[in-house]
């Protein structure tokens, strides 16, 4: 396997991986389509606020006879539904939803009414948010950039145990540069031009190509020798870092607690974390006294891919509201 398509490979892989959580998660905006009086309404509606200040729902480019309201309620509760009315404001529908302690939810439905008629965004079922604390930067940004690069690390190790190192020739790094400028300013351009795809999914795949092939000519340019043993002791090391300092200090912020994994909880997101980091300690384990342990780098490269394909924060945090004492107040009548 040539450097270049090692690491071409392992962006397009890690970049993948990204958007794939980004568009699957809980967390990401519901894109709520419904028909008003044969009028087509689409509407991006938020899954996850801080609880600093109430949550806006916002329903833009609808005609001035349409108004509507909210619904909502305390999820998993037995609290009646709360209606509060769209306000108009600036050509836009806006309500605001009450914030709640860290790790509360609501469930909401979105309903547009014009004349005798209604339109449910959601349909018959709500839609669920939760709220977090404000991570500060300094922990998220670090974090975020630390895990992805575990990942990054992760499938070039992978990658490259099907290969000696010596077998691949090095990537000049001239055309490594013009790859690297084609590449992101191809990606850069479709953005400029087109703006963000109203329809994600494959567009934001499709644009992870161009990204790859710069980022990945770029790291193939370097004298970054291509040895499976090395990466997959990086990974580790990051995946350490990202996950288990970095990662409970951001649980922390958000939802008051370092860890709520196995064996305290069963977030999937703390879990799923601790399954990748037993593999790549199972795959360094194997790897004792210099052994090439190919295989077992493939598999733990294998697992941290498949951990990354389950969307993030599924059976996050969730705040038991009737473990509350006195009962919280948020805003219900």
């Amino acid at each position: 396997m040539k450097r270049f398509l090692l690491w071409f490979l392992a962006v397009f892989i890690t970049l993948g991986a990204a958007v794939y959580q980004r568009l699957t998660g809980p967390t990401y905006p519901f894109r709520a389509r419904a028909t008003l009086d044969g009028q087509d309404i689409t509407a991006r509606l938020p899954r996850s606020a801080e609880n600093v200040t109430d949550c806006e729902i916002k329903i833009r480019g609808l005609a001035p006879e349409i108004g509507g309201y909210v619904e909502y309620m305390r999820y998993k509760t037995q609290d009646p539904w709360t209606k509060i009315p769209l306000e108009r404001s600036q050509g836009a529908l806006s309500a605001g939803l009450p914030k709640q302690p860290a790790a509360g939810k609501l469930a909401y439905k979105v309903v547009l009414v014009k004349g005798d008629k209604e339109a449910a965004l959601s349909g018959d079922k709500p839609i669920v948010i939760r709220f977090k604390g404000v991570v500060p930067s300094w922990v998220l940004i670090p974090h975020i950039i630390i895990m992805f690069l575990a990942m990054l690390l992760s499938s070039a190790a992978g990658l490259a145990a099907f290969g000696k190192a010596r077998s691949w020739p090095k990537f000049k790094f001239v055309p490594g540069i013009l790859l690297f400028a084609a590449g992101i300013g191809t990606a850069y351009a479709i953005f400029k031009i087109v703006g963000i795809p109203k329809i994600m999914g494959f567009n934001l795949f499709w644009l992870c190509i161009p990204v790859s092939i710069g980022a990945g000519a770029l790291l193939a340019a370097l004298p970054l020798k291509p040895d499976h043993r090395l990466f997959a002791k990086w990974t580790a090391a990051l995946l350490f870092i990202g996950g288990f300092i970095l990662g409970p200090l951001v649980q922390k912020y958000s939802f008051g607690v370092l860890w709520s994994g196995v064996p305290l909880g069963f977030d999937l997101t703390d879990n799923k974390t601790l399954i990748a980091m037993v593999g790549w300690l199972l795959a360094l384990f194997m790897m004792r006294k210099g052994k090439q342990a190919r295989v077992w780098v493939v598999a733990a490269a294998v697992l941290l891919m498949a951990v990354y394909s389950i969307p993030h924060s599924v059976l996050g945090s969730e705040l038991d509201y009737s473990k509350l004492t006195p009962p919280a107040k948020v805003g219900l009548p």
